[in-house]
């Protein structure tokens, strides 16, 4: 099984669990899902020089990643991977917009979860 086949059945899985409502399990295939093709991204970006086809592979692939780690809970995993995409200069222009998209989203999701935790410490006091 290659790494594409891999994180389909990962995200396949995930949206099965999801379907049956065990969000924890969904999430752990997300997270792994986005770490095959962080994977997949990180073999590409090591070589010296390249082609178009590898900078959109990049660009749809770190996309991708980003999004599983979001839709895993892994914002802060997220939110580096997306700033890591968006200071490369040859990520396709709808990527790097998805990837300034996916980061208020992450943004915003952080900003709930902290006022959560907030209001919680409020309570307990």
């Amino acid at each position: 099984m290659n790494k594409y086949q891999e994180s389909q059945a990962r995200i396949a899985e995930a949206e099965s669990h999801l379907a049956a409502g065990d969000v924890s399990a969904a999430r752990q295939q997300y997270r792994l899902a986005a770490d095959v093709q962080r994977s997949f991204v990180s073999c590409i970006i090591g070589r010296r020089s390249l082609s178009p086809d590898q900078a959109r592979t990049i660009s749809i692939y770190g996309l991708s990643a980003a999004t599983l780690y979001y839709r895993a809970g892994e914002l802060d995993t997220a939110e580096r991977l997306v700033h890591q995409l968006l200071m490369r200069k040859d990520l396709e222009r709808r990527a790097r917009t998805q990837l300034k998209e996916l980061l208020v989203c992450v943004w915003d999701e952080q900003s709930r979860a902290l006022a959560d935790q907030r209001a919680g410490m409020e309570m307990e006091e």
